[in-house]
């Protein structure tokens, strides 16, 4: 315990200097920056102009996201059912295997939920 104790009073000393240094640097920064406007930057218009274009980002996020999360699950699920093989009868094996396979079914269930999210937010957003 007296060497983490050590290495405690060594570190915290140590992150409060830096910590000060951090803020002279950021002070001495010129505090005017000029940040480019759309037209700089060459973009004419945005790509979200009505409540159909912003339900389709919605829309690929959401089909992105559900497609890792059931591939994720899957992974959990052969997981959970190498652990049920490989127990052996062994309980706190087979306790984890349960663990994996429920994580699993709340995986699935999640990417159900935002499949339907989509469908709220697209029913609330469309007319």
């Amino acid at each position: 315990m007296k060497k983490k104790s050590k290495l405690y009073l060594l570190i915290l000393p140590a992150s409060i200097t830096l910590e000060f240094i951090a803020a002279k640097v950021l002070a001495a920064l010129p505090s005017k920056v000029e940040i480019p406007t759309a037209d700089k930057l060459g973009i004419t218009k945005s790509p979200i102009n009505n409540g159909t274009d912003l339900t389709n980002v919605f829309e690929n996020f959401t089909k992105a996201w559900y497609t890792f999360i059931f591939v994720y699950a899957i992974i959990f699920l052969l997981i959970a059912a190498f652990r049920y093989i490989t127990a052996s009868g062994n309980p706190e094996q087979l306790k984890k295997a349960n663990s994996s396979l429920i994580w699993a079914l709340v995986g699935i269930a999640v990417g159900i939920l935002s499949v339907g999210a989509v469908w709220i937010i697209k029913s609330f957003l469309t007319p």
